[in-house]
């Protein structure tokens, strides 16, 4: 887990992400940083929950993220992303439940086709509720730690900000209010 959140750290994010990132969480949310979101997050498989909200990044939407195929939370809200969103925007993101491209200058039109590869927001049956937690165990020298981690995330909802330390596995959002979309599509029929 790397948590540097409401720091007020500027610069841009370090391009420096290896192919041995193991990281499952990333919350930078909150502070001054800016440029282009690091194309070596990429290499960052184990990734669980992004959180880079309320920055000064400016980019285009990062389709290369859907290389990412664990990923459940990804809040890019209050930055300065700009351009259209893919036709194929969530085809590579098989666990996305939890978006957040609002307050950005994302343009376009939209299309149902975009709500239909979010195939992770689609009705799951499941038979209790649970949090999103990370499990991990470690023996060393003889002793056994059992570490859980419960990820955590900055959740906008009309208009107010709520730090949510507790993510229920079956809580899902979609934000894409306060951009400059100009319509919707229909591709396919539903």
């Amino acid at each position: 887990m790397l948590s540097f959140n409401q720091n007020n750290l500027q610069g841009t994010i370090p391009h420096t992400f290896s192919s041995a990132c193991r990281l499952k969480m990333i919350n930078l949310g909150n502070n001054q940083l800016q440029g282009q979101l690091p194309r070596s997050l990429a290499n960052c498989s184990s990734l669980v929950v992004l959180d880079l909200d309320n920055n000064l990044i400016t980019d285009t939407f990062p389709s290369w993220l859907g290389t990412l195929h664990k990923l459940q939370a990804l809040a890019l809200g209050s930055n300065r992303l700009y351009g259209a969103l893919p036709v194929e925007f969530g085809l590579g993101f098989p666990e996305l439940r939890i978006i957040d491209l609002s307050n950005n200058k994302l343009t376009g039109t939209l299309s149902n086709q975009l709500f239909l590869n979010l195939h992770a927001m689609g009705v799951q049956q499941q038979s209790q509720s649970s949090y999103m937690v990370s499990t991990t165990i470690t023996t060393m020298s003889g002793f056994t730690t059992v570490y859980h981690l419960e990820y955590y995330i900055t959740i906008r909802y009309k208009g107010r900000e709520t730090y949510d330390e507790h993510i229920l596995t079956i809580f899902i959002s979609l934000d894409l209010s306060n951009n400059e979309f100009v319509g919707f599509q229909t591709l396919l029929e539903i």
